[in-house]
């Protein structure tokens, strides 16, 4: 239950300063274990870099459904960790815009096995 006694289903460690996100990183792995399979050493890999961008989609929906200035900060925080996560992980940046070339160039590489959730 949070502050507004809303019902909170996940928890993403946003990258408010350089200090904080040298914590959050700490706090990712069992965060994100217990919000995918209810356990927090579930953690694996790929849980920290496609959550956050699950995340941001979602903000950009909730976004979109209500121009509020609650869902705009929301929307920008989440942005800004998505786009650090890019600019700090060189591996994830180039993985990214590989998937993007092919899924652009290549019919085959937009199937189900290779790209699970468009």
């Amino acid at each position: 239950m949070g502050v507004g006694r809303e019902s909170v289903s996940g928890v993403l460690p946003l990258f408010l300063f350089k200090e904080h996100k040298l914590i959050a990183k700490l706090l990712q792995a069992p965060l994100y274990g217990f919000m995918t399979c209810l356990d927090p050493m579930g953690f694996t890999g790929s849980q920290a870099t496609t959550i956050p961008f699950l995340v941001l989609n979602q903000a950009l929906k909730d976004y979109e459904s209500e121009k509020s200035e609650m869902r705009k900060l929301i929307l920008d925080l989440v942005t800004e960790t998505c786009i650090d996560l890019m600019t700090f992980n060189e591996k994830l940046r180039k993985q990214t815009i590989e998937f993007a070339n092919n899924f652009v160039s290549n019919p085959a590489s937009r199937t189900q096995n290779i790209v699970p959730s468009i």
